[in-house]
């Protein structure tokens, strides 16, 4: 699954995985045109393959092979590939994401997320009091929670703890995600200055507002 192949700079790890799908019937290399080139609204992705690996892939799409792409589509697919303006293209499409992950990532820290660890890709990883996450995905927010990381959750409390992904889109879409956090980490507090026992009195109002 090469999905965010374009995200890294090539390696020679690459190389020998594009020559293997080349030459053996053992490897298959799946790209998608959603990420870098921006045609996720066109459902296109394509496949590196030995002829005879294409062949059977081919033949396990939907109409017996025959899935029908419109020539509009398939146009579309080149010029993002290898297109006079495509390696532009790229580039400004990566200098979004590096420049709104940045950004993204330093107004979480500015709400006390711990942890903030960068990425290549349109992703980033954060450690935040479990509840406060699950409230936030809740609420909307483009993130995607872990129990546990070990490489990375080291020395940390497994039971108000764990590690997530934040999504970056774009800056609306972010900044939700921002919103949605801090008002999640605000009844998270909130929560914790009661004792057990006692019900917080926010959960038990919240019912009746705006009935």
């Amino acid at each position: 699954d090469q999905t965010y192949l374009n995200f890294t700079p090539r390696t020679e790890d690459d190389a020998l995985l594009q020559r293997l799908a080349s030459e053996s019937e053992s490897v298959a290399l799946v790209r998608s045109l959603s990420k870098v080139e921006g045609l996720a609204a066109l459902r296109l992705g394509y496949a590196l393959a030995h002829p005879a690996i294409a062949r059977e892939l081919a033949g396990g799409l939907p109409f017996s092979g025959g899935l029908y792409i419109s020539e509009v589509a398939l146009a579309g697919a080149v010029a993002a590939l290898c297109g006079r303006g495509a390696g532009r293209h790229r580039e400004a499409v990566l200098s979004f994401y590096s420049t709104e992950q940045r950004r993204f990532s330093a107004d979480l820290a500015a709400l006390g997320v711990r942890f903030v660890v960068p990425s290549l890709c349109p992703y980033f990883c954060i450690r935040a009091s479990r509840g406060a996450l699950d409230r936030a995905v809740r609420a909307g927010a483009a993130i995607q929670c872990f129990g546990c990381v070990p490489a990375l959750g080291q020395g940390a409390r497994q039971d108000s703890e764990c590690w997530a992904v934040c999504l970056v889109a774009d800056k609306a879409a972010n900044d939700e995600t921002v919103e949605a956090l801090r008002v999640a980490l605000e009844e998270e507090s909130q929560k914790s200055q009661f004792p057990s026992w006692m019900p917080n009195p926010m959960e038990l109002v919240r019912p009746f507002v705006g009935s």
